[in-house]
């Protein structure tokens, strides 16, 4: 577990952030590198600002937010995020192939496979182990107790 500034150093070398204290399983903290060149506005944003639609607009970058329904939303910590000490970094599934130090590693979610078990959408190769019927979660990830 770590805190929230090495979740923070994490996040900014491109690493997924989570936390124990989230009371909604499949949460996650991503940063979005922003537009800083500029793109051209969609009809949504069109319609918010009163920017022409097509209009190019620098976007800078931000925190985004993973939510338990699989949407996305800007992010900002609240207090308890800043001062918590139970942050972790999560690893996607495709890059555990061949790990044989799992001191490091909690479970994986979605699936619940704990440190040292495979992950039931991975086989030991790294190729996909999915059953007739299965679908692989699009965001599946080990949790990684430390930060580095």
């Amino acid at each position: 577990m770590a805190d929230f500034s090495s979740a923070l150093a994490g996040v900014k070398a491109g690493a997924k952030i989570s936390r124990d204290g989230w009371n909604a399983p499949g949460q996650w903290v991503v940063l979005q590198q922003g537009y800083p060149n500029g793109i051209p506005i969609n009809a949504n944003t069109a319609a918010a600002t009163g920017i022409p639609e097509g209009t190019v607009c620098r976007f800078r970058p931000y925190l985004m937010l993973h939510t338990a329904d699989g949407s996305f939303v800007p992010w900002a910590p609240s207090v308890t995020d800043v001062l918590a000490d139970d942050w972790y970094g999560l690893v996607p599934s495709d890059l555990m192939a061949g790990v044989t130090d799992w001191s490091v590693y909690g479970y994986c979610t979605p699936c619940g496979a704990t440190a040292g078990q495979p992950c039931r959408y991975i086989t030991g190769d790294g190729s996909p182990a999915e059953q007739p019927g299965t679908e692989r979660p699009a965001a599946h990830f080990y949790r990684e107790r430390k930060l580095s």
